[in-house]
């Protein structure tokens, strides 16, 4: 059973799993920041408006429904950096620094209003590609879309 939100934990290299918590990590190729995408997508009314009101309305969130997830192809190129490098200081922040954030501070208000959907997208032709299960050393407590069109 899922609560009213996304909880991502950020698990850093040389962690050693203990729970059964589904995770992601990102795929051979991919940029290891990325995770940091995952992690702040992840934080947004958008995303869990949509895995609670589209994909699965029912308390019962599977790995598979996060997979469905979209990729958030409307952001920008600097929008999406300017998002890694905050929630990778935001991440570094609780770490080293024992600072802790809640839904209603200034950085998750910025990310929250960054990830709103804008008029006139269009969706991109190729997107990352995660592989979950791999050993790599970033992770995060929740699986990322695949982005893979299955071939029958």
């Amino acid at each position: 059973l899922i609560a009213k939100r996304i909880y991502p934990k950020y698990l850093p290299p040389g962690y050693i799993f203990d729970s059964g918590a589904p995770c992601a990590f990102p795929r051979e190729g991919v940029p290891d920041d990325e995770i940091y995408f995952a992690i702040a997508w992840t934080l947004t009314d958008k995303c869990t408006q949509i895995l609670k009101e589209v994909i699965n309305h029912t308390k019962n969130i599977q790995s598979k429904d996060f997979e469905r997830l979209p990729y958030p192809y409307w952001i920008s190129d600097s929008s999406k950096q300017h998002i890694i490098d905050l929630t990778k200081k935001m991440v570094h922040s609780a770490i080293e620094k024992d600072i802790s954030y809640n839904l209603s501070s200034p950085e998750f208000k910025e990310i929250e209003s960054i990830f709103e959907f804008r008029k006139n997208i269009s969706a991109p032709t190729s997107l990352p590609k995660l592989r979950r299960g791999a050993l790599i050393p970033t992770a995060l407590q929740i699986p990322f879309p695949k982005h893979q069109v299955p071939t029958h």
